[in-house]
């Protein structure tokens, strides 16, 4: 009852995320349909680009819901600053960065790319949980308003770049490819 309880309250949020995610998915396709597509096959480096874009419209939003309530907290205070780096630090260097490298490494080793194939099941089962918990987090607890604007906006802040990581790897490789 508690899941349900927590999907009906954040449906809005549920659809835009999916939404959003579609949008990027059709983009990437329709464009470049005949460059991606090769007999029921996407090319990894699509791949890769997927999950730089998923994880940075995460980051994002995770961030806006922290600049959201800020509105509520006395942002000038120095404190708030040094949690929100501890958590960034935290967040990037011992989850979501080597959770970046596996997951490229993962991609670089497929037989078959195809475009569920951006995360593995564990990254899956990751990001849902992370939104379940949050969403849980806002609903049904009382915590003050200053630790989900340092905790989001610090999470945020990690799962953009673990996003930019992506595009910078994505960059490097072409680079290495087409101008060295």
């Amino acid at each position: 009852k508690l899941f349900f309880k927590i999907v009906k309250n954040n449906f809005y949020f549920l659809i835009q995320t999916v939404y959003f995610s579609l949008i990027y998915g059709i983009i990437i396709q329709s464009d470049t349909v005949s460059l991606i597509f090769k007999e029921d096959q996407m090319k990894k480096k699509y791949l890769v680009l997927l999950a730089g874009i998923l994880w940075i419209f995460a980051g994002l939003k995770v961030v806006m819901v922290g600049c959201r309530v800020g509105t509520e907290v006395d942002i000038k205070n120095f404190w708030y600053y040094l949690i929100m780096a501890g958590v960034f630090l935290v967040f990037y260097f011992r989850i979501f960065s080597p959770m970046v490298d596996k997951n490229l490494d993962r991609i670089g080793k497929l037989d078959e790319p195809k475009l569920w194939k951006f995360l593995d099941k564990k990254s899956y089962i990751i990001m849902f949980g992370m939104m379940f918990l949050g969403m849980a987090l806002r609903k049904f607890t009382s915590l003050p308003p200053a630790f989900f604007y340092t905790f989001y906006i610090g999470l945020g802040m990690a799962l953009l770049s673990a996003g930019i990581k992506y595009m910078v790897i994505l960059v490097k490789i072409y680079a290495k490819k087409y101008f060295l």
